[in-house]
């Protein structure tokens, strides 16, 4: 049994969807007479009914040029599709979330942000981590870390949450955290795990050095500068260090910079050995 739903033909008694990411996106930055051709032509696709552009431009009282120069302005833009004899309007929520298929649509232009089902992973984990979805803009900056950086989507939707997790659910932030992490050496999500729990191991060994010398406050920049110069350059493990730090205990103000001392004196003895 085929079921159908009676349908008015007379256009003028259906409405035109319209996304809020075209009026979000698009409405300000396009300009106006594109807008009316792009509106105007959506209502015919929506009533499966054939027009040609010289139609449109007497309806809009634009030139016929006019009604191409705007068709060329929303292909460019990735919103249509412009093939012989017919136009196909995209949907955009489709799109972003990655449930458009692997048409001619999406294969016109795959390398689209919108269509990229991995970055539409992404998006989703940001909507559903952080309660925002990304404007235009922050998508195609999301997208060029892929393109530019080669970087891994399972990796940045766990920046995702490592933002969540610290408060810091904004792009900028975001941003700082994926570089960081590929600057690294990270190139995946095992990577960062394993990354991350050794940033957790040395920050531990951070503040048993600082416990041992009697130092107040948590380690900066320079004394980490300082610290992991011992572990990667000079190989000392922990051991060897709390000596150091023990004999750091005997002066009036130990400091690191007296541990620094006494182990690269250490290092030096071990080179020339």
């Amino acid at each position: 049994m085929k079921y159908r739903k009676s349908r008015q033909k007379n256009m003028y008694l259906h409405d035109t969807p319209l996304e809020n990411l075209f009026i979000g996106e698009y409405l300000a930055k396009a300009p106006g007479d594109y807008i009316k051709v792009y509106l105007m032509e959506r209502m015919y696709a929506e009533m499966d009914q054939c027009q040609d552009v010289d139609l449109i431009g007497k309806q809009l009282n634009l030139e016929t040029k006019d009604v191409e120069q705007a068709n060329k302005y929303w292909s460019d833009k990735g919103l249509i599709i412009i093939k012989e004899g017919e136009i196909i309007f995209k949907e955009l929520k489709s799109m972003m979330f990655g449930f458009e298929e692997a048409d001619d649509m999406a294969q016109d232009n795959e390398d689209s942000p919108l269509v990229d089902k991995g970055l539409a992973k992404v998006f989703e984990a940001i909507e559903s981590n952080w309660g925002q979805m990304l404007d235009g803009s922050k998508m195609q900056e999301v997208s060029s870390w892929v393109k530019d950086y080669n970087a891994d989507y399972d990796l940045i939707i766990r920046a995702i949450v490592y933002c969540k997790e610290r408060s810091k659910e904004n792009i900028n932030y975001l941003r700082s955290v994926v570089i960081g992490w590929l600057d690294a050496g990270c190139s995946s999500k095992e990577d960062v795990e394993k990354y991350l729990a050794d940033r957790d191991q040395r920050y531990y060994q951070y503040r048993k050095i600082f416990n041992e010398i009697g130092l107040p406050g948590n380690p900066g920049e320079a004394h980490k500068a300082i610290m992991d110069r011992w572990f990667d350059d000079w190989h000392f493990n922990m051991d060897r260090i709390m000596e150091a730090c023990k004999k750091a205990t005997g002066i009036a103000n130990p400091n690191l910079n007296y541990v620094n001392a006494i182990l690269e004196t250490w290092a030096k003895e071990a080179e020339s050995q």
